[in-house]
């Protein structure tokens, strides 16, 4: 059966970690429960070093393909979920539009979310933008382009288009709400040949359970966020704060046996800004886990929120399957945490955290997300980060640099304050890539116009030379932690797996 949409995923600027993209599955999942026929088409299990060098054949002739199958198909939609793959991201587009000019191009992700109007504005190739989350606008312009039951003059709540020669915003009003978003029902996940995504480096993850990856399946349990940091721009995307939501558990649940016994996937990045922001559901998806008798493990990517952790939620999340999860601290200064970022999380409830999970779960490898270069940033503040991860000693730093974003408190605040180190007027059209030496660049940022930056904010009381000689410092600790930690985790045995008496 032709199709009536194809969505892509362009290449990505890291070489790893590839997985499948939650994103494109769960819009095409929803579209044809809404009757559409779709394809994806991920070039991240197409263009490998190998072949790098004849990366613009490949794609072209990829897409060539699909439209010649497809003729009565009229549109694409590209993924642009991070602003590095945007050059690529239009450059997919001019291919299409060469090949096939009457398509509708679409766009998607954060960074059409953010920069909707200048992609519009300056890129002819593309006509049209999803505002925030995907699913229920897409499946709106498939029955405007593909079925003609409606005017593309009648999109509204998140659409930006181009009519007439001129660029038309249709700003997003409103969210899924706790009812709509599971009507999105289960995901389909029959489209992933789930083999294309095993990489090498699986062969040496912190695996305890001791079991073949097929690779890291990536699972949403929740939307938006219940906080407000001053540097996420997760609200732009997935609504503000009022709209965070829960998925069905009886949902996650099914995709997750699906995965396990239909596809061989014993391996899940929980992936949400929020894992945990309601006790109560927390409870209630990894209680059903936990209970499934499925043999799987959990990563927690993003960051959990520790005010949100308690011995229950931990035990819960455990007895699912946890083997690693990442903290959001971001800093050891209880100023920069609180009062500039807006953490409300205490130190002590961060070292209480840390201390339940090693006397409790001694197994499960923590992670400490930690950002540093904010405005505020002063070699005090700097000092207190690194009293910090000295006292974590069996927790995996990973030190991020402040990025501002469009539509943050931060990127405000660079902007009324002029401590930008790069011109905002142009950053949405650039790949950059912060903290990176030119000399390291992978081989998937190949003949892409990189801008490399170390920090690209100016703090108000520090100048650039001691960030980056503390910069680096951290960087070393954090990796002569990591030559010995996994194997410390894995002299701890895995507990057998128990029952949980939770009832919601």
């Amino acid at each position: 059966m032709a199709s009536d949409f194809l969505i892509i995923m362009p290449l990505r600027i890291l070489p790893l970690p590839l997985v499948p993209p939650l994103g494109p599955i769960s819009l095409r999942s929803y579209a044809m429960k809404c009757g559409f026929q779709g394809d994806i088409l991920d070039f991240n299990t197409i263009i490998f070093e190998d072949n790098i060098d004849s990366y613009h054949e490949i794609i072209q002739a990829r897409i060539a393909d699909w439209i010649t199958d497809n003729p009565e198909a009229k549109v694409v939609g590209i993924s642009v979920l991070f602003s590095g793959v945007f050059p690529r991201a239009i450059e997919i587009a001019r291919l299409i539009k060469r090949v096939k000019p009457a398509i509708n191009v679409v766009f998607g992700g954060i960074h059409p979310t953010l920069h909707h109007r200048e992609i519009l504005e300056n890129y002819e190739d593309v006509d049209l933008a999803v505002i925030g989350e995907g699913e229920e606008r897409f499946v709106d312009i498939l029955r405007c382009y593909v079925r003609g039951e409606s005017s593309p003059d009648l999109l509204t709540n998140g659409v930006a288009l181009r009519r007439n020669g001129e660029v038309v915003i249709r700003e997003r009003t409103t969210y899924s709400d706790r009812r709509s978003i599971n009507d999105f029902g289960v995901t389909a996940y029959d489209c992933v040949d789930y083999e294309k995504y095993h990489t090498p480096d699986m062969d040496s993850w912190y695996n305890p359970r001791n079991k073949p990856i097929v690779c890291a399946a990536p699972v949403l349990t929740s939307r938006s966020c219940p906080y407000v940091c001053n540097f996420c721009s997760i609200h732009a995307v997935h609504g503000p704060r009022s709209t965070f939501r829960y998925r069905s558990s009886d949902d996650i649940l099914d995709e997750l046996k699906f995965l396990y016994y239909e596809k061989g996937i014993n391996y899940f990045y929980i992936v949400d800004d929020c894992a945990n922001g309601n006790k109560r559901n927390a409870l209630e998806i990894y209680s059903k886990i936990a209970n499934s008798g499925m043999d799987i493990s959990l990563e927690f990517q993003n960051g959990l929120r520790i005010s949100a952790l308690d011995e229950e939620v931990i035990d819960a999340m455990v007895a699912a399957g946890m083997v690693r999860g990442g903290l959001a601290i971001e800093s050891g200064s209880e100023y920069i945490r609180n009062k500039v970022v807006g953490k409300m999380l205490h130190e002590d409830k961060i070292y209480e955290v840390c201390e339940y999970f090693g006397r409790r779960h001694p197994h499960v490898w923590l992670i400490a997300f930690f950002i540093i270069g904010l405005p505020e940033e002063t070699e005090e503040t700097l000092d207190d980060t690194a009293r910090m991860i000295g006292k974590l000693d069996r927790v995996y730093p990973i030190i991020n640099i402040a990025i501002p974003t469009p539509g943050t408190k931060l990127w405000n605040q660079c902007v009324a304050d002029n401590l930008l180190l790069f011109p905002a007027e142009n950053a949405w059209r650039e790949c950059f890539v912060f903290g990176t030496d030119r000399s390291n660049l992978s081989w998937c940022m190949s003949e892409l116009n990189l801008v490399s930056k170390t920090f690209v904010l100016q703090p108000y009381n520090l100048d650039l030379d001691t960030l980056h000689r503390r910069y680096r410092a951290f960087i070393d600790i954090g990796q002569e932690r990591l030559k010995h930690i996994k194997f410390e985790l894995l002299k701890f045995p895995i507990p057998r797996r128990t029952t949980i008496g939770y009832s919601p």
